[in-house]
């Protein structure tokens, strides 16, 4: 953690409280506040969960704008929980660099934040077995590439084709919402391989972008 005053100047990822990530490339994960818009001000850098900003650091409702690696989610309750801002989470393309001023409707009233997937498999190629088998609970993925999942190792069993209709990220947050049962992957297999009723194809929006605001619980 560091706490100073500064002025501006394709992957598959699968999450347990396991995350699933399709995707590209591989960054560690950091992300600095700032109290003031435009990435002025007071900032805070975290490399880690915080799950309360004032008790841990005395910046609880300050943030204001973010610079950040990686995929984070910001709360306004304490312990990944929500108040009445809800959740709003920002991620950076090709593991550039991204920053933002934070949703109106959040901005001021972080206090605890985390990275998307402590216990996490991040996928560029074919899987026949996950190391995490038959616990993930969520999914990412990023850039254009088509994805099949499946209930069985060596790409067996009930199976599903992901992907998005944009060509952007997708964040799942929870796969049961898109009819996969929690706990269910074992193996995951680029290209869509499913037979038609089982392509699912993923909206860009609200969960794709730079930034987004998520209106359903994510997993813990």
């Amino acid at each position: 953690m560091e706490l100073n005053t500064i002025r501006k100047s394709t992957v598959l990822t699968v999450l347990t409280a396991v995350t699933f990530q399709l995707a590209s490339s591989q960054i560690a994960p950091r992300a600095t506040l700032y109290d003031q818009n435009d990435q002025c001000g007071m900032a805070l850098t975290l490399r880690d969960y915080s799950f309360n900003l004032g008790t841990q650091y005395n910046y609880n409702d300050r943030a204001r704008s973010i610079c950040i690696h990686g995929i984070w989610i910001f709360y306004d309750g304490t312990s990944f929980g929500r108040d009445t801002s809800g959740v709003a989470y920002y991620y950076n393309p090709n593991s550039e660099l991204y920053c933002d001023n934070l949703f109106a409707s959040i901005s001021g009233k972080v206090t605890s934040v985390r990275y998307w997937g402590v216990a996490e498999e991040k996928f560029y190629a074919d899987k026949p077995t996950l190391n995490f088998a038959g616990k993930h609970k969520s999914i990412i993925i990023t850039g254009p590439s088509q994805w099949t999942v499946y209930e069985g190792s060596n790409y067996s069993g009930a199976n599903k084709c992901l992907h998005s209709s944009s060509g952007k990220a997708t964040i799942i947050p929870d796969i049961a919402d898109i009819g996969i049962r929690h706990h269910s992957l074992r193996s995951v297999r680029k290209g869509c391989w499913s037979k038609a009723e089982d392509i699912i194809v993923l909206p860009e929006a609200p969960m794709s972008g730079n930034s987004g605001f998520l209106n359903s619980t994510l997993p813990v």
